[in-house]
């Protein structure tokens, strides 16, 4: 089990990284798939929603399954005043 900065179980931290890295793979998956150029590991392409689901469903198991990293950075943006 993964544990926090202060001994506390991190899995609802970690649950909680996956799912926004499922919601980044569901979006890019649904776009190649639109474009017609969505293909799995092997290059086997796939063409349905079934198959782009299947596909998602199973990287997703391996990011629960294996681990990932994802690296994230911040931007911050403000308006300069003239």
């Amino acid at each position: 089990m993964m544990k926090g900065p202060y001994g506390e179980s991190s899995e609802k931290d970690r649950q909680f990284s996956v799912q926004n890295l499922g919601s980044v793979v569901d979006a890019f998956s649904r776009e190649l798939l639109r474009d017609e150029v969505l293909e799995a590991p092997l290059g086997h392409k796939i063409t349905t929603e079934k198959g782009r689901k299947a596909l998602v469903d199973e990287i997703m198991n391996g990011c629960r399954d294996e681990g990932t990293y994802t690296p994230t950075s911040e931007i911050v943006a403000y308006k300069i005043g003239y």
